[in-house]
């Protein structure tokens, strides 16, 4: 479970780790990740990544404001403050070991270039299947390896459905849009395996202003 800018309390659900990671000062931008320890195993956490203790975690603990972090995509200076959370997993079942990312992306019409720490998370994956949750800010069928490219990040094969799904951006009430226009949230899947059954939610769940419809999917690793 990825939650990407939930700047509330939330219950951490029973059998669960969680890690998580900010990115700026004021404001600050958060992701968290959600584990379920029966299906998977915390190899190591990566770049400014938090583990540790629930209370640890920004926002989800109980709502209060979180602490400053460096854990960027991108100069929070050029592009706003965009997080990233990124851990090295391994089932549990003995099967594969992978890199799980979760991250809002700068708008790709801006020209920022990810930044130094985020580029060097995704060096030490190197090898190994990335599956990326992530608020890519894309606004239709650009696939997220595209993107990665233009950043000069190759990612081999990936498994990108959410690009052909319904819009899942955004609830734009200050300006009068309240259907989703833009492909922009992906689960994508690198380097092996794919991810099957991709959904977009129907409805809405906070009725925040700019918030984003929630997302699920079966994502299957390739073979050892």
């Amino acid at each position: 479970v990825v939650l990407l800018q939930a700047e509330f309390s939330i219950q951490r659900p029973a059998g669960y780790t969680a890690i998580g990671s900010t990115c700026g000062t004021r404001p600050v931008d958060s992701v968290v990740l959600f584990i379920r320890r029966a299906a998977l195993e915390v190899i190591r956490s990566l770049g400014a990544t938090r583990t540790g203790a629930y209370s640890e975690m920004p926002y989800v603990y109980d709502g209060a404001p979180a602490s400053p972090g460096s854990a960027c995509v991108a100069d929070p200076a050029l592009a706003g403050v965009r997080a990233y959370a990124a851990v090295v997993l391994r089932r549990a079942d003995g099967g594969p070991t992978f890199c799980a990312v979760g991250a809002s992306l700068p708008h790709p019409g801006s020209r920022v270039g990810w930044g130094p720490g985020f580029l060097s998370t995704l060096r030490a994956c190197s090898g190994l299947q990335v599956l990326f949750v992530a608020d890519t800010n894309l606004a239709g069928s650009t696939s997220f390896k595209q993107l990665a490219a233009e950043q000069g990040v190759d990612l081999s094969a990936c498994s990108d459905p959410g690009r052909w799904k319904r819009a899942t951006c955004c609830d734009d009430i200050a300006r009068g849009v309240e259907e989703p226009r833009y492909r922009s949230d992906r689960t994508v899947l690198c380097g092996g395996g794919s991810v099957d059954h991709f959904e977009v939610g129907k409805d809405f769940v906070c009725g925040a202003a700019e918030e984003h419809r929630y997302t699920t999917a079966v994502v299957r690793l390739a073979p050892h």
